[in-house]
């Protein structure tokens, strides 16, 4: 009866993620490339505020960071967009008798 439950419960949560990742967007081709773009103008963002962090004026500073939060988005919605791909990956080893 206990496992019954348990079994159920994992079922509604692996539902309740499946619904909620079906809410993001898959994206194009157009798409990747350009949150990638991002992603890497915010990483390059970050190392060069890193290396200069004493000598940059406040403005180039403001510039800066506000590269690094777009990079940060662009990252973030690359991951959530793929979470469907992650989840269709899983199935195929879950068939394949892998734990």
């Amino acid at each position: 009866m206990a496992k019954e439950r348990i079994d159920r419960d994992d079922e509604d949560l692996v539902r309740l993620y499946l619904t909620d990742i079906g809410q993001y967007v898959l994206l194009t081709k157009d798409d990747e490339v350009r949150l990638a773009k991002a992603i890497e103008e915010g990483k390059t963002a970050e190392a060069t505020l890193k290396k200069t962090e004493k000598q940059v004026t406040p403005t180039r500073r403001r510039e800066l960071n506000k590269i690094i939060r777009a990079g940060a988005r662009a990252e973030r919605q690359f991951v959530q967009s793929n979470l469907r791909l992650v989840v269709s990956i899983a199935k195929k080893y879950q068939a394949s008798g892998l734990p």
